[in-house]
């Protein structure tokens, strides 16, 4: 918040043990918003509206940009930092001692240099000395970040909730110096109260809540028992998918995201906005304003909703409606489909084809280090061969992906025309199908042939790991061998 408030990043001097990176804004629901309260008149609230005349278009030379911020940084004694005025195309100093600050400029830093030197009322060190008392307020159960503010030489302290036992810690920490120092925090009345996960709401049912599965963003929508088990099998969801009436409810699967260090998101509603043909996930970050890492980690909340509930066809399955990272599905009918293929994002596709393709060909003892790959997706087959009827084109991406996981073979793309095909010494051709549900699991039935009487195929169950790739495990289904 600090840098992006003074425009130069080397401008504010962070405390190491409070600063973190700003939480990713995509992870959470939108968080409380800062400065809408005012604390009692001994503690002053941080305000940027004295700092608006360094925003502008003009950007500094990069060489200077580092010469200038190092110079400064040598004289903590005498300047709280230096910014960059993007309106009047200038550096600013802001220093104890304008007259001496001056004399410096002109005497070691180059003639032609466009600058300004204001007062501030702190250096740089005092503001350090002071930035070291934040760590305290943690004994009080406060945990705050602070940054030094350059332009007005305030230590600036992030508060996550501006409630009176907060404000009591900084007095009681900062009480000889409240001139000193500013506060940000969330509005108490704006910030959602600790509780647990709820169950159910109006029109709708929690069916599973669990970490690490899903994809970030999305959402993916099951209108029947096909299409649950599919979906529940694609985000690798642990245990069995409870029950779930699909003659009076359809399920939604929000993949929700959350930061490492503040994994305290809580699903509180799904909102049904009949006007806009939308439905939504209300999902709130709790703990109040924090210093957050902006990793992004999944969480799956699949959520039963009543049909009686949903807006007229068609209407918009999101995440957050406004939200232009988020994935948006657009539902146009309440059938849903009977296919078994799974509801996979395009990477997940791409990699289980990839690992397909490489189990297929590590399970051989022959080395293979020419491969052909059917350009086509094809459909498993009940005696778990590869239907090539009706068949979908790899795509760029799925080929990418193929060829990366074959390491050092030479791999080319080629039609489903066997009978065109001739064996030789390390030659294969690898056959893929759609990646489907089968006895309970996501699997994929791959082939390889190698001539004539040289070949091997059949299922095998894929499972994703924690890093979001997949990996292929044990067979399942019919085998076969030639």
């Amino acid at each position: 918040m600090l840098v992006a408030a003074c425009g130069d990043p080397a401008s504010v001097r962070p405390n190491d043990e409070g600063a973190a990176a700003a939480p990713d804004p995509a992870a959470v629901e939108s968080l409380p918003q800062t400065n809408s309260v005012a604390p009692s008149s001994d503690v002053q609230l941080c305000t940027d509206e004295a700092f608006i005349g360094s925003r502008g278009s003009a950007q500094p030379l990069e060489s200077d940009t580092v010469e200038i911020t190092q110079w400064v940084d040598a004289k903590p004694d005498l300047f709280a930092g230096v910014w960059w005025d993007g309106s009047l195309v200038q550096w600013v100093f802001a220093s104890v001692d304008v007259e001496q600050s001056s004399v410096l400029i002109a005497q070691e830093l180059r003639p032609d240099l466009a600058y300004r030197v204001e007062h501030v009322p702190r250096s740089a060190s005092e503001l350090t000395v002071l930035q070291q008392r934040v760590g305290t307020l943690a004994a009080q159960g406060i945990e705050a970040s602070s940054g030094q503010r350059v332009w007005d030489a305030l230590l600036e302290i992030d508060l996550p909730i501006l409630d009176e036992p907060a404000l009591d810690a900084v007095r009681q920490v900062f009480g000889d110096n409240l001139e000193a120092i500013c506060v940000t925090g969330a509005d108490p009345a704006t910030v959602p109260p600790d509780g647990p996960q709820p169950t159910s709401g109006d029109g709708w049912r929690l069916v599973a809540d669990q970490t690490h599965h899903g994809e970030a963003y999305s959402v993916n929508v099951a209108l029947n028992a096909v299409e649950y088990e599919s979906l529940w099998a694609s985000l690798a969801l642990d245990g069995t998918p409870p029950y779930v009436d699909f003659a009076t409810e359809m399920v939604i699967d929000f993949g929700a995201v959350y930061s490492g260090s503040c994994p305290e998101i809580r699903l509180d509603d799904v909102r049904f906005d009949i006007d806009r043909s939308l439905v939504t996930a209300e999902i709130v970050q709790l703990g109040g304003n924090r210093a957050c890492t902006a990793d992004a980690n999944p969480r799956a909340y699949l959520i039963a909703v009543d049909r009686a509930r949903l807006p007229a066809i068609p209407f918009t399955v999101s995440l957050q409606g406004d939200c232009s990272y988020c994935d948006h599905q657009e539902v146009t009918s309440l059938d849903g489909t009977s296919s078994p293929v799974a509801a996979l994002s395009e990477f997940d596709r791409a990699q289980i084809l990839a690992a397909g393709a490489a189990a297929r060909l590590s399970s051989e003892h022959s080395a293979f280090d020419t491969v052909d790959v059917i350009e086509v997706v094809g459909h498993a087959s009940a005696d778990g061969f590869v239907n090539f009827d009706d068949a979908v084109a790899l795509t760029e991406a799925e080929r990418n992906t193929i060829v990366q996981a074959l390491g050092s073979r030479s791999v080319h793309f080629v039609p489903a025309a066997f009978d065109q095909l001739v064996a030789a010494p390390g030659y294969a051709v690898i056959s893929l199908a759609e990646p489907v549900v089968l006895n309970g699991q996501l699997s994929i039935t791959t082939g390889l042939w190698c001539g004539n009487v040289c070949g091997t195929g059949g299922a095998d169950a894929v499972e994703r790991r924690d890093d979001a790739t997949w990996r292929i495990t044990d067979p399942v289904g019919p085998q076969w061998v030639a």
